[in-house]
């Protein structure tokens, strides 16, 4: 990573998701978007970047079904 800690586009990264009740997932993701603003610019225009899921564990999806009010088909 950057001296910034923004990773480069195209960078594979874990990402550790937090959930309720004090669990973790962690989710492995690519970089698609990336902008490192100065640090004089930074009151208007924010750095950061955005990632695309690669990778995440079926309780990942669990959770996002609870949230979304969800059901999975039944499996046969």
């Amino acid at each position: 990573m950057r001296s910034s800690n923004i990773p480069k586009v195209g960078e594979t990264i874990a990402l550790w998701l937090l959930i309720p009740h004090g669990g973790k997932l962690k989710l492995r993701c690519s970089v698609v978007r990336s902008q490192h603003v100065p640090q004089h610019l930074r009151s208007t225009r924010p750095s950061g970047f955005g990632v695309r899921l690669t990778e995440a564990p079926e309780e990942y999806f669990q959770l996002l079904a609870d949230l979304l009010g969800l059901r999975f088909a039944a499996k046969r």
